[in-house]
């Protein structure tokens, strides 16, 4: 016997709780947060970004994790098209 899920999929993957935080809501002000750049420094988002609209895209590791390999790749393939459109591209 089975029985059919009574939420979709994504909704329980991911349930929308104070356990299961989504992150900020579209157009709600990402977090300041301070990071390590490529070359080991410490930098915050808001400063590098300087007001431009970002894409920020956390990844385990582009060593091993193949799927995060190949969608930075995909990211910096596109770089150019992100400059263009004035958005800042972090990983």
């Amino acid at each position: 016997m089975t029985t059919e899920p009574t939420e979709t999929l994504p909704a329980m993957r991911y349930p929308a709780t104070a356990a299961f935080a989504t992150g900020p809501a579209v157009g709600e002000a990402f977090p300041d947060a301070t990071l390590v750049n490529q070359r080991g420094i410490e930098v915050g988002l808001h400063e590098v970004r300087a007001g431009q609209p970002a894409v920020v895209v956390f990844h385990r590791s582009a060593q091993w994790c193949t799927f995060c390999r190949t969608q930075l790749t995909h990211f910096q393939e596109h770089l150019g098209q992100f400059e263009a459109a004035g958005v800042a591209l972090m990983a």
